[in-house]
C-alpha cells in the first residue's frame, strides 16, 4: 500500500485564499447589515440586491468562503481525508453556485413583477 502523503499548498496561495475567504464573509456580513448588497457586473452593469434576493446572495458568498478557506484548511490537517475534503468543497461549490443563481433569478423576478 503507497503511503500517504498531505498535499502541499505553497503559502502565498494559502494567504490569498485566506483573505478571499475572508473578504467574501466581510463582503456578506456589511450588505446584510445594510440591508443591500451590490453585485458589480461589467460595463456598468451592477445589481443591487435588497430583501430576499440579498439574503441567497449572502448564503452562497458563505458557502464560497467555506470552499476557499477548506483548501487551506486541508492543507494544515495531516491526517489522510483528502476525499472529505474534496467531497465538502464539491458539495459547497454547487450549493454556492445555486444560491447564487437562485439570488439573481429571483432578483430579475421581483424586479419584473414588482417595479418600484
Amino acid at each position: 500500500m503507497k503511503k500517504y502523503r498531505p498535499n502541499e499548498v505553497p503559502l502565498s496561495t494559502r494567504v490569498i485564499f485566506l483573505i478571499s475567504g475572508l473578504g467574501l464573509i466581510i463582503y456578506a456580513i456589511v450588505g446584510l447589515v445594510k440591508g443591500s448588497l451590490w453585485i458589480f457586473g461589467t460595463r456598468g452593469r451592477s445589481m443591487l440586491l435588497s430583501a430576499s434576493p440579498m439574503w441567497l446572495m449572502a448564503i452562497a458568498f458563505f458557502l464560497a468562503a467555506a470552499n476557499i478557506i477548506s483548501d487551506v484548511v486541508d492543507h494544515m490537517d495531516k491526517r489522510d481525508n483528502e476525499k472529505k475534503y474534496q467531497k465538502f468543497r464539491e458539495t459547497t461549490k454547487i450549493l454556492a453556485w445555486a444560491f447564487f443563481i437562485g439570488a439573481l433569478v429571483l432578483n430579475i423576478y421581483l424586479s419584473i413583477n414588482y417595479p418600484e
